[in-house]
């Protein structure tokens, strides 16, 4: 028997039989996700008092919800308080208080090592 390959087709002792193409096709997907996220604190519970470090009236907001905007522990706020990362007051109840601007500071410093990570990443 003698193969013959005519346009697709193939000759086997007079018969015809069509030839069998193969295409496999690859499809890549890509996603990407961007999240943005507000907190919002409620106003009455904020305070206005002198900051020690800042040197002015600032925002004070309580150390549990500033817990919660910052999205760690208290246990990790307070340790950031000891080291001076946070600014803080006490009332005369002995309850801590945040400054808003050295939480809002912290944050942006923190989203900043987070980027630069990132783009050494890649």
């Amino acid at each position: 028997m003698r193969l013959k390959s005519v346009s697709g087709f193939r000759r086997i002792s007079g018969q015809r039989f069509a030839t069998e193409l193969i295409v496999k096709k690859r499809t890549r997907t890509e996603v990407s996700l961007e999240l943005h996220e507000e907190v919002a604190v409620r106003a009455h519970r904020i305070s206005m008092a002198d900051c020690p470090d800042c040197g002015g009236e600032m925002r004070m907001i309580p150390a549990n919800e500033a817990a919660m905007i910052a999205k760690i522990t208290a246990r990790e706020l307070y340790s950031r308080v000891s080291t001076g990362e946070l600014h803080f007051t006490e009332d005369r109840l002995g309850l801590l208080y945040i400054c808003a601007e050295s939480l809002r500071n912290l944050l942006t410093a923190e989203a900043r090592d987070m980027a630069k990570a990132a783009n050494r990443d890649e």
